[in-house]
Parts: structure tokens; C-alpha cells; sequence
């Protein structure tokens, strides 16, 4: 099952942070019995049938405190995503209302990252777009415009998640049929 943002917490009553990037059976995280769950979802001949007893069992599971905590990081999240002018955790903690310490409790239990991060992510796919719409002529004033200190920073955080320098990743990407 692929859960989304902040889901974890409302379902399993972990914070996210401890399941991010890896495969976890369910045994791990619920303290029932899941053959139960196993049966009523692998056994119908009906996919319809099976779906219906997983979200059955997830609905069953859901806490509501947890799912107004969930959809509030994700909502603020949202706003990075719509708003590039948020490049620092501090923009964004004023942004949404929120002090700095609980804006990162809140992301870490129901998100599984920082806030740090979710920005971090956000300009550098701000930044890969640019460059493959054409629109970053010089990466200096690109990095300066997405609230880098300077260049080397900022390409040194895109060589990290995209593996390749962004002058590389323009270069290959003019080069592409």
C-alpha cells in the first residue's frame, strides 16, 4: 500500500520519520493480527471486493486528531509548492502561523522530512523546470533567485539530488532530440 503525506501518523500512530524511505511490512507497524486483513483483501476474485476491505480496515484505523495534524502539514507543504518565494523555514513558519519548532515537529511526525527539506526540494525542481524550459540563461542569477547565498551552494545542493551539476543537466538537456 502507497500511503500519502500524512497518512502514517493517522494510521499507525508512528511518526512518519521512522518509515521514510523504506519498505515496511505491516506486521512492523500494527499490533493486530494482519492474516485477517491478508485474507479478506488477497482472497476475493473481485477487485472491487478487495479494495473495499482495505480501505474498510484503513478507515477503521484513522485517527481523527492525527488527520487534522496531517492535513495541516500538508497544507502548509502545499504552500511551498505554490509560493517560490519561500526559501527559508522562516518565511514559511510566518507564512502559515506557525513557530519554528512545532512547524518541524509537525513535518517530521506527519510528513517524515523537515520543512528545510520540503523548501530545499521544492527550489531545486523550481530550478531543474527552469532549466528545462530554457529560462536560466546564468545559473548565478538563478540561484540568487530561488534564495541561494550564491552559486556554489546552490549547485552543490542540485548536484546532490539530481547527480549532475546544473551546468551538465542544461548542457544534456539542449542536447536531447
Amino acid at each position: 500500500m502507497k500511503l500519502r503525506p500524512g497518512a502514517v501518523q493517522a494510521l499507525f500512530d508512528r511518526s512518519a520519520h521512522l518509515l521514510r524511505d523504506r519498505i515496511t511490512p505491516l506486521t512492523e507497524v500494527v499490533s493486530e493480527d494482519v492474516r485477517t486483513l491478508e485474507r479478506a483483501v488477497l482472497e476475493p476474485d473481485d477487485d472491487a471486493e478487495a479494495l473495499a476491505a482495505l480501505e474498510g480496515w484503513a478507515t477503521s484505523r484513522l485517527r481523527a486528531e492525527a488527520l487534522a495534524d496531517a492535513s495541516l502539514a500538508v497544507a502548509i507543504a502545499e504552500r511551498v509548492t505554490a509560493d517560490a518565494s519561500i526559501v527559508r523555514v522562516e518565511q514559511l513558519s510566518e507564512v502559515a502561523g506557525v513557530s519554528i519548532r512545532p512547524l518541524q515537529r509537525l513535518f517530521r511526525a506527519h510528513l517524515g522530512a523537515s520543512p528545510k527539506w520540503v523548501i530545499r526540494r521544492n527550489r531545486l525542481q523550481e530550478a531543474a523546470a527552469r532549466l528545462e524550459r530554457g529560462e536560466a540563461t546564468q545559473l548565478s542569477a538563478l540561484a540568487v533567485d530561488l534564495g541561494y547565498a550564491d552559486h556554489a551552494h546552490f549547485a552543490r545542493d542540485f548536484k546532490n539530488a539530481v547527480g549532475e551539476s546544473p551546468a551538465s543537466f542544461r548542457a544534456r538537456l539542449s542536447r536531447a532530440p
